[in-house]
């Protein structure tokens, strides 16, 4: 086994650099936190980086080593904006306080990037390397559905691939709850409904239907259909509300935006014929004027995926786990979306979330890793490279 203790000194103090180097997307520019990774990576010998880009500002940085069987490593760079929530800390800061890092992206996903780049350099640096190939992305564009990340990365590099990790918290409430052998997609959708723009003053004294108000109506019926209609392993959100314009203006326009978590199983044809079927029967039911209109790509429809549990990469990930952690993983579905549904639909077997960090601290206030975890994170991901590649590493 590579000697991966030496190094576990770098992978809390590039964490910290990665957060002090904001990719916040939207808007999206992942070119400074790129940069620290490959100022990192760059002396190590043998080591070949490349830099692949649909979009200047949205680089992702690829980093091979050896030869043979190809086991890929992502971990994404971008990070949801600050928000609005109150930080006790500066988001872009980096605070280290008492065994834990703080920051945008701390926990989703440069905690995990981090680590995925100590352990590359480990593996790569050490005499006792299985014989391998080793691929490590630090990919741009998740938070936005991977336009100019993962799909733009696999379109290039996907039929290199043996197997492949992608990076993500591997626990909901706590770190290392489950080895996730599966992810959720996703399917978006906004409800539009129409009204007359007007003074508000005069709203009592002629026909001036509310947009906001009519919304305010149709959404009780709109939740009782798609509750009777959308399919098991669907769940549904409504994320966004718009409408209005200012006091003293009857709104003439109104929208509520909506996800639907999707668990593996489900048919894009299948949930959105649904979803349609319910937004209609609630239309005739109120009586409201109204239609569904799915988003364009990437957020209408990403796909579910999940990896066969006999496949080498599951196997290796058990090994590394138990051998990390102590004890066997339990296996279960990621609730989100990550970037492994990309690679699993070009058909590599893919482990869509491995990582530092707990969901719930994501995309919050105060977001933070432990040093512990990150470094349990770097120990394993050595330990599932090398289990990988011990074993045959083979496409089944």
């Amino acid at each position: 086994m590579p000697d991966v203790e030496r190094r576990l000194g770098d992978v809390v103090e590039l964490t910290r650099a990665l957060i002090r180097a904001p990719s916040p997307s939207p808007p999206g520019d992942e070119r400074a936190v790129v940069e620290v990774v490959r100022d990192y990576l760059a002396d190590v010998p043998g080591v070949e980086l490349r830099i692949l880009a649909a979009d200047p500002l949205r680089p992702n940085l690829v980093c091979t080593a050896g030869s043979g069987p190809t086991l890929g490593l992502f971990a994404h760079t971008d990070t949801v904006p600050v928000g609005d929530d109150g930080w006790s800390v500066d988001p872009f800061g980096g605070a280290l306080r008492d065994g834990r890092v703080y920051g945008r992206g701390a926990t989703d996903n440069k905690g995990a990037v981090a680590a995925m780049a100590v352990a590359f350099r480990t593996l790569v640096e050490s005499d006792q390397r299985p014989e391998g190939r080793l691929l490590f992305c630090a990919n741009a564009d998740e938070e936005q559905g991977g336009r100019y990340g993962i799909a733009h990365v696999a379109e290039a590099l996907a039929h290199e691939l043996d197997a492949a990790v992608v990076a993500e918290p591997s626990g909901i409430d706590d770190s290392f709850e489950r080895l996730w052998v599966a992810s959720r997609g996703v399917c978006a959708f906004r409800i539009l409904v129409e009204g007359t723009q007007g003074h508000s003053s005069l709203a009592d004294h002629h026909d001036a239907p509310n947009a906001v108000g009519r919304l305010f109506e149709l959404w009780p019926h709109l939740r009782e259909r798609f509750q009777e209609l959308i399919p098991d392993g669907v769940v549904l959100n409504p994320v966004r509300l718009l409408g209005g314009v200012d006091y003293g203006i009857v709104p003439g326009q109104s929208a509520v935006w909506c996800e639907c978590r999707v668990a593996p199983g489900n048919e894009r044809e299948q949930v959105q014929a649904r979803l349609e079927r319910a937004a209609d029967e609630a239309i005739r039911a109120s009586g409201i004027p109204a239609k569904l209109v799915f988003e364009p790509a990437p957020y209408g429809w990403i796909a579910p995926s999940s990896v066969a549990v006999d496949q080498p990469i599951v196997r290796a990930a058990r090994s590394a786990w138990a051998s990390t952690l102590g004890a066997e993983p339990r296996l279960g579905t990621f609730p989100g979306g990550t970037d492994g549904w990309v690679l699993a639909q070009h058909g590599v077997p893919t482990l869509p979330g491995v990582g530092p960090g707990a969901l719930m601290r994501a995309h919050g206030a105060d977001e933070h890793v432990t040093v512990a975890d990150l470094e349990t994170a770097t120990r394993l991901y050595v330990a599932l490279a090398t289990a990988y590649f011990a074993d045959h590493g083979e496409r089944p």
